[in-house]
Formats: C-alpha cells, sequence, structure tokens
C-alpha cells in the first residue's frame, strides 16, 4: 500500500515548514510570545519598579529593599522569561519550538535586549550595569534552561502515531 502523492507532499511541506521557519513567523511568534508573556508576567513581578499591579509592584519593592538590587533582578529575570517562553510552545508546534530555541538563539537575544532596553526607560528604577547585565544573564539563562526542559517534556504530551 503506498501513500497519496497529495498527503505526501502535504507532510512534506509541513516538517519542511517547522524545521525551516521563515524570519517573518518567527520573528511573530517570539515577539508575540514576549510581548504577551512579558505583559502578563509584569501582573505578577515588577520590572525595574514598574508593574502592572499592586502585588507586582509590592513584591518588587520588597525583594529590591529586603534583599538588594542583585537579587532583585536575578528574580525579575527569572520571571519575566518564564511566561513568555511557554506561550512561545503553545504559538509553535513541537518541531518548530526546538528549532527556534536551538537555532535561532541570536534573535532570541535580541529580542530580550530590546525588551529590557524598554523595561528600563519605562520603569522609575534605572538599573546600574551590573544590576542590567544580571538581569539579562538570568533571563537569557531561564530562557534556554526552560526551553530545554519543556522541549524534553513535550514527547511526553504530544506523541504523533502514524500507522500505515
Amino acid at each position: 500500500m503506498s501513500i497519496p502523492d497529495q498527503l505526501a507532499k502535504n507532510i512534506k511541506n509541513a516538517v519542511h515548514r517547522d524545521l525551516d521557519p521563515g524570519p517573518w513567523s518567527v520573528n511573530l511568534r517570539v515577539g508575540s510570545a514576549l510581548i504577551l508573556g512579558g505583559m502578563l508576567s509584569l501582573f505578577l513581578c515588577g520590572q525595574f519598579g514598574f508593574g502592572y499591579s499592586r502585588f507586582a509592584s509590592g513584591l518588587h519593592h520588597y525583594v529590591h529593599v529586603e534583599h538588594g538590587s542583585t537579587l532583585c533582578m536575578v528574580v525579575c529575570g527569572f520571571s519575566f522569561v518564564l511566561i513568555p517562553i511557554i506561550l512561545l510552545r503553545i504559538l509553535t508546534r513541537p518541531l518548530m519550538f526546538r528549532k527556534i530555541v536551538r537555532s535561532k538563539k541570536m534573535m532570541l537575544f535580541i529580542w530580550l535586549a530590546v525588551a529590557e532596553f524598554l523595561l528600563t526607560f519605562r520603569g522609575s528604577y534605572l538599573p546600574s550595569p551590573v544590576d542590567a547585565t544580571t538581569w539579562f544573564v538570568v533571563a537569557m539563562g531561564t530562557l534556554w534552561g526552560a526551553s530545554v526542559l519543556i522541549d524534553r517534556m513535550s514527547k511526553y504530551f504530544y506523541r504523533v502515531d502514524v500507522t500505515i
């Protein structure tokens, strides 16, 4: 029994689209995830003195005053990236997610740098270069670590069963 030509072509195109996504597609997905997820994270934890809720501003102020700016930057960098990486996984198929987090690191780096730049000038707290670097390094580390963890866990939630 052979596979119909149209079905084989459709499968090949879908796999090709996932393994070689265009720059517009990747930027749209990464940007959407970072903007939406970043805004959601601002309800939970304020960034650089800016948050969308009293809880977020209070948490940011408490950590900053009680534990210092370095720990505050660690908490902020971690919390800001966690929701967007989960949203990115929701917005992409497993192969495309893997391709983005494994081979589009420079694009992720640029998006995160732009986000930090915008947050820094929107917030009421202008961080020192060390604090800004700490935030960025923790955010990139969280982005990488969470994406690897989510990628590895995907096989337990998404199974493709092809029977011929």
